[in-house]
């Protein structure tokens, strides 16, 4: 598990972005219905309270409407 981490830092480090590792009961959201549509996006949400969901992934264009 430690040398995933230490892939995920180094991802971070070339592209100028803080490494922030997740939390184990973090989960992750994807928007079954937009799978097959381009773009593919990934929002990171940092957690409050009790919050459990810390990443959004969809494809297509984002609307306020979905």
């Amino acid at each position: 598990m430690s040398s995933l981490l230490n892939i995920q830092e180094e991802i971070c480090k070339k592209y100028g972005s803080n490494f922030e590792p997740l939390d184990s009961n973090e989960m992750v959201a994807i928007a079954i219905d937009s799978i097959g549509q381009m773009t593919i996006n990934g929002i990171r949400h940092f957690l409050k309270g009790n919050e459990k969901i810390s990443w959004f992934i969809y494809c297509g264009e984002f609307s306020e409407k979905n």
